[in-house]
C-alpha cells in the first residue's frame, strides 16, 4: 500500500500532524540561491519567513494532508530536455533525458 492509499483510508486521528517545527525543519533543508519555480517564489523566500508564516505553511500542508488533495500548481510541472552527450547527435532523442521543475 503507497503513502496516498494509506493516508485516504486512514482515520484522521492516525494521521500525525504537520507542526510548525516539521515545517520549520524542512525548510531548513532547502539550498539558498536557487532559482524561482513557476510560483516564482524562491527558496531563499521561505528560509526568511518569519515564525508566524512559517507556522500558516505548517497548517496548509497539514490541511493538505488531512483532506488528500493539493493545489493545482503544486501539481503542475515544466519539462525541460537536457542533453546527455554534447558530442553526440542532438537531432537523437536518445540523447536526451528530461527533468521537471516545479515549485519549491
Amino acid at each position: 500500500m503507497d503513502v496516498l492509499d494509506w493516508l485516504q483510508q486512514a482515520p484522521a486521528s492516525q494521521i500525525p500532524p504537520i507542526t510548525t517545527e516539521d515545517a520549520l525543519r524542512a525548510i531548513r533543508k532547502l539550498k539558498s540561491g536557487k532559482a524561482p519555480g513557476g510560483d516564482n517564489l524562491a527558496s531563499d523566500h521561505l528560509l526568511h519567513l518569519q515564525p508566524e508564516a512559517v507556522t500558516c505553511i505548517a497548517v496548509m500542508f497539514d490541511s493538505m494532508l488531512n483532506h488528500t488533495t493539493l493545489p493545482e500548481g503544486f501539481i503542475h510541472s515544466t519539462l525541460v530536455p537536457l542533453v546527455k552527450d554534447k558530442s553526440g547527435m542532438l537531432n537523437d532523442v536518445s540523447n536526451y533525458r528530461a527533468i521537471a521543475l516545479s515549485t519549491s
